[in-house]
C-alpha cells in the first residue's frame, strides 16, 4: 500500500491491490493532524482496549441483520450472536460509516469476493478517527465456509490468528463431489466432518478455510449478486478492473 496506515490490510490469501494513485501527502498529513488534535485518545480503539470496548458496544447494539449495498445489487446478511466481538465490530464500523465508499478489491470466481477497505484519503481519515485494532479469533466448528459465509481476513504471517476488522469476505465457492472433496482434503491436509460434508455437496463453499478464519455471519438473500460480482474481469492479482463500490447498513 502507498499509505502506511493500510499495511494492516495486507493478507496471505486476501490482499488489497495498489490500484489508486498516491494522494497529496502534504494535504493528508495536515488533515490527519487535525483529526489527532480533535479526537480524544480515550475514544479511539487500540489493541489493548478493543475487547472491552467491543464487548460494551455489543451489549448496547444487539443488531444481527444488515445489508451490503453494492453497484451490482444488495446482499442481505445475518450476524451470529456467538461471535460477539466480530459482530459488534462489524456493526460499529457500519454505523460509523467506515465501509461506505469502500469497494471489493479481490474477486476470485468460485472462491470469494472480498472488500470493506480502500486506499482513499477518506478511508485513511476514518482509520485515524476510529483507531486500529484486531479481533481475537472466535472460530466455531459449526460456522463453516459454506456458500454465503461472511468472515474476516487475518493479516499475513499472523501468529495469533487475530482478525482484521476492516477486511471482510463472502464465500462463493463451488459444490463438491465426494471425490473432489477427498482430493482437497488430501492436498490441504484437513478433514471435513460428516455433518458438514452434505452442506459442501449441496450448497458448496470453501472447506479448506475452516478453522483458520472466523465466520461471523451468512448471506440470507442476494446470492445472485455475489455471482454477478464474481464474474467481473480482474487482473492477475484478482483485483477487479472496474470499481465495485459498497456500503453497509445495519437493519435490526
Amino acid at each position: 500500500m502507498k499509505n502506511s496506515i493500510l499495511l494492516i490490510a495486507i493478507f496471505s490469501i486476501f490482499s488489497c491491490s495498489e490500484k489508486h494513485e498516491e494522494k497529496n501527502k502534504s494535504t493528508v498529513k495536515k488533515e490527519v493532524k487535525k483529526v489527532e488534535q480533535t479526537q480524544p485518545k480515550s475514544d479511539k480503539f487500540t489493541q489493548k482496549n478493543a475487547v472491552a470496548k467491543l464487548t460494551a458496544y455489543g451489549k448496547e447494539n444487539p443488531e444481527t441483520k444488515a445489508v451490503i449495498k453494492t453497484t451490482y445489487g444488495n446482499i442481505y446478511i445475518k450476524l451470529y450472536d456467538d461471535t460477539p466481538l466480530h459482530r459488534a465490530s462489524f456493526v460499529m464500523l457500519a454505523k460509523k460509516g467506515f465501509y461506505d465508499s469502500t469497494f471489493f478489491y479481490r474477486v476470485k470466481k468460485n472462491f470469494v469476493i472480498q472488500g470493506g477497505n480502500s486506499d482513499s484519503e477518506e478511508t485513511e481519515f476514518k482509520f485515524w478517527e476510529i483507531g486500529t485494532y484486531r479481533i481475537p479469533p472466535e472460530i466455531k466448528a459449526h460456522h463453516i465456509h459454506k456458500r454465503g459465509a461472511l468472515a474476516l481476513a487475518v493479516p499475513e504471517n499472523s501468529q495469533d490468528g487475530f482478525s482484521s476488522p476492516f477486511n471482510f469476505y463472502i464465500v462463493q465457492g463451488y459444490k463438491f463431489t465426494e471425490r473432489s472433496l477427498k482430493k482437497q482434503e488430501e492436498e490441504n491436509k484437513f478433514s471435513v466432518s460428516p455433518n458438514h460434508r452434505n452442506i459442501y455437496f449441496s450448497e458448496g463453499g470453501a472447506p479448506h478455510l475452516d478453522g483458520k478464519y472466523t465466520v461471523f455471519g451468512e448471506v440470507t438473500n442476494g446470492f445472485d449478486v455475489i455471482d454477478r460480482i464474481a464474474e467481473v474481469k480482474t487482473n492477475v492479482s484478482d483485483f477487479p478492473l472496474e470499481d465495485i463500490y459498497l456500503s453497509v447498513e445495519i437493519l435490526e
